[in-house]
């Protein structure tokens, strides 16, 4: 009896230090990981023929991966380069004639900041037989910068002149407006709103922050007072000038009741399409006046409305970069190209330790006259746990079915090898990790979390004890009735 006592007596204890110890015990600190789980890399893509029908073969191509084990959390809108991956072809001419072929070569956008284009450009090269060869940096709008890439997309606004079409050219007239908007009492109205019907012009281009919809037959295009610079606005009327641009306007107070103001219309200045478009195009800008113009096409087609917005801000950072140049074949000649690319992978921290993936297209070399003999290898000292060739086929209702089909590498060391006769079917991608066998990432427990699994643990144990406890002393008191 006296040590069922005791075994009570200690379980009460337990329970009460653990209950207490949650309760009134200061909150332990949270261990939950605010850091991103996903992270997205862009594509890779080897050569691409720009000559249409050109008779060039491709008897090999010794595609490698070097790829590196470094690891650490990207912050927004920064890469990190964590390998290299070069692209060998033998190209020949099968005829007995003189053949000029042009390629370009993806490689990436324009980085954020200046540092960032320095330390890239020793990992792009182009060489033909061991030799750098001259080449031109190219540019093109691309909307999404993560978007798979898509040669006949990407390529769309790709061209040696100025671009024009049934809605743009170089020469349409562009009427700018600096309007001083003025409220009641000498203070700014919150938002200011133009309105106008929508048939009256082409596009608008709006030199502030706004916010822009269609209201039935009107479009509606609204500026925060923040957005006004010294209490100014700047409009720019693309193919249609606006008569009476002041009475277009209304004001409003931060809970848009309508207030007092006005707008005066200071400096007008027309430009045609093509200077306007330029003006735009930051100084020292290493992009060409055709693809600045050309981008900005592209940026206004993709746009899918009739109100453009900042361009100034919003072109540099989507702008796609390509090699252009030219290989000169003598009749029955063989040549050796070599290009090479930093890696920009995607990661996944949904796994411990994290996968990367990479994908190469090889897709867009389906356009040389025949491709044969392509040998892939990887050099890492991490592991490759799958690769895949993977095509995307999108269906008429839009949907996009993707089919992949398994890679067989073999493993010698730290190099993996493949070989294929013909180009396959689809893009490599490939999956890699420092651990052979990945587990899925468990999040620490939130302060939450711990407390309820506490409480719980210390009620439970205050139930058992007192179970065993009435148990006890029921049968005391039964003995002692029997007695």
């Amino acid at each position: 009896m006296k040590h069922r006592k005791k075994t009570i007596i200690l379980l009460l204890t337990m329970a009460l230090t653990l209950f207490s110890s949650v309760v009134f015990s200061s909150p332990a600190v949270s261990e939950a990981n605010s850091a991103p789980r996903e992270t997205i890399g862009y594509d890779s893509s080897g050569v691409i023929v720009k000559t249409e029908n050109s008779p060039i073969v491709v008897d090999k191509e010794d595609l490698t991966f070097h790829i590196y084990s470094a690891d650490r959390f990207i912050p927004v809108q920064e890469y990190v380069r964590r390998g290299i991956v070069t692209a060998e072809y033998t190209f020949r001419n099968p005829t007995n004639l003189i053949v000029e072929t042009r390629c370009l070569f993806p490689f990436g956008f324009v980085p954020y900041d200046e540092s960032q284009t320095e330390a890239d450009k020793e990992y792009f090269k182009v060489k033909t037989n061991g030799k750098d060869l001259d080449k031109t940096i190219r540019h093109t709008y691309k909307a999404d910068p993560f978007k798979k890439f898509d040669i006949d997309e990407d390529l769309r606004y790709f061209s040696d002149d100025f671009i024009a079409d049934d809605t743009l050219s170089t020469d349409l007239m562009v009427y700018e407006y600096v309007l001083d908007v003025k409220g009641a009492n000498g203070k700014l109205p919150t938002y200011v709103k133009f309105s106008d019907n929508v048939k009256n012009f082409k596009y608008i281009v709006a030199d502030n922050y706004v916010k822009y919809e269609k209201n039935g037959d009107l479009m509606e295009l609204v500026a925060w007072q923040d957005g006004l610079k010294n209490g100014q606005l700047t409009l720019a009327f693309v193919g249609n000038d606006v008569s009476d641009v002041e009475s277009k306007f209304s004001f409003f107070d931060d809970k848009w009741k309508s207030v007092g103001g006005s707008v005066v219309k200071g400096k007008k200045v027309e430009y045609n399409f093509k200077d306007y478009a330029l003006k735009f195009r930051p100084a020292g800008s290493e992009v060409s006046d055709v693809d600045w113009y050309n981008a900005t096409v592209a940026m206004i087609k993709s746009m899918m409305t009739t109100v453009i917005g900042v361009w100034k801000h919003s072109l540099s950072t989507r702008l796609f970069r390509w090699y252009d140049y030219t290989l000169t074949f003598a009749p029955e000649e063989t040549l050796v190209n070599t290009v090479s690319a930093p890696l920009y992978p995607s990661a996944t921290r949904n796994y411990v330790p994290p996968v990367y993936s990479y994908t190469y297209l090889l897709s867009p070399a389906a356009g040389w006259a025949d491709f044969n003999n392509l040998t892939i290898r990887i050099y890492t000292d991490m592991y490759l746990l799958r690769g895949e060739t993977r095509k995307s086929v999108t269906n008429p209702d839009g949907s996009v079915n993707i089919t992949g089909e398994t890679v067989d590498f073999t493993k010698n060391g730290g190099i993996y090898e493949a070989y294929f006769e013909k180009l396959p079917d689809g893009d490599l991608t490939l999956f890699i990790c420092a651990s052979e066998k990945p587990e899925r990432y468990k999040p620490p427990l939130g302060k939450v979390t711990k407390i309820i699994i506490v409480l719980s643990t210390g009620i439970g144990l205050i139930v058992i004890a007192t179970i065993i406890l009435v148990v006890t002393v029921k049968k005391q008191k039964t003995k002692g009735k029997k007695r």
